[in-house]
């Protein structure tokens, strides 16, 4: 339980240097001297100021135990340094005593590294995925003609007109084993995975 705050006068004896003769200076500082008057130093704030009020608003906060709050405000602000020494380090940044807006750019920066790196990555996956699409697309065509190829040729003798003669020319000399073997060779070659 707190007590409630009051104001207390008479507790320090302020005197404004400005207010005082240069003889009354003089005595004054010959009295604080000679009877061991101690001093302190101190924040003085004169009623006129317009912060006069908070100033003792402040006080009171603190005399009545709500010096928790500047407990927490001082612990946040090492929880804060603790964070940022943390973010500095996970970043990687080598400056001693970064401020929040250089580990901010740090952060930047290295989102854009890794969005560029991952626009690259997607692109190059699409691209792959076509190429495949392609790939599997032409396979499916060069099937279709190798096995229309074999269909004529199985429903028909050979080549009329190839020799310029008038002659046929047989299927059998067109293919594998034959004298002009080099015409349709093709056919029977197997795809080799990877290349030509």
């Amino acid at each position: 339980m707190t007590t409630e705050f009051k104001r207390e006068h008479g507790r320090y004896y302020v005197i404004k240097d400005k207010d005082l003769t240069l003889g009354q200076r003089f005595a004054l500082i010959h009295i604080l001297k000679n009877q061991s008057i101690p001093t302190r130093e101190s924040v003085v704030i004169e009623s006129d100021w317009p912060i006069y009020e908070a100033a003792w608003e402040m006080v009171r906060r603190l005399a009545e135990g709500l010096a928790q709050e500047v407990d927490e405000l001082r612990a946040n602000a090492d929880e804060m340094k603790r964070l940022k020494t943390e973010l500095r380090n996970a970043l990687g940044c080598d400056a001693p005593n970064p401020s929040m807006c250089d580990l901010v750019v740090e952060a930047q920066l290295l989102t854009r590294e890794r969005d560029a790196y991952r626009a690259a990555e997607e692109h190059q996956i699409a691209l792959r995925q076509r190429l495949e699409a392609e790939r599997d697309a032409l396979a499916v065509h060069v099937e279709r003609i190798t096995t229309d190829i074999h269909e004529l040729m199985d429903n028909s003798e050979g080549v009329a007109g190839l020799h310029l003669n008038g002659d046929v020319a047989p299927w059998g000399e067109l293919t594998a084993g034959g004298a002009f073997e080099g015409w349709l060779m093709s056919l029977d070659d197997k795809p080799v995975e990877g290349g030509a």
